[in-house]
C-alpha cells in the first residue's frame, strides 16, 4: 500500500522506518482513511518483532508514518 524508507532520527540517533502512501492514495478519502487505520491499529502493537508506531506527521499534504 505504501512505500517504506529506513532513515535515521538525528535528535535521539536512532534508525527509524517511514511509510508513506502516494500522494494521489492522500487525495482519495478511502485510502487515506484505510492508511490511518492502519496506523491507529499498528499503535496499539507492543511486540519486539513489530515496529513501533512514534509518529504521524502530514508534510505538503504528503502523511508519513
Amino acid at each position: 500500500m505504501g512505500t517504506l524508507y529506513l532513515a535515521r532520527d538525528n535528535r535521539l540517533e536512532r534508525l527509524v522506518a517511514i511509510k508513506t502512501i502516494p500522494p494521489e492514495s492522500v487525495a482519495d478519502h478511502h485510502m487515506r482513511a484505510r492508511f490511518l487505520r492502519e496506523v491507529r491499529v499498528a499503535s496499539t502493537i507492543m511486540h519486539p518483532y513489530v515496529a513501533t508506531v512514534l509518529d504521524v506527521v502530514t508534510v505538503d499534504g504528503q502523511l508519513f508514518l
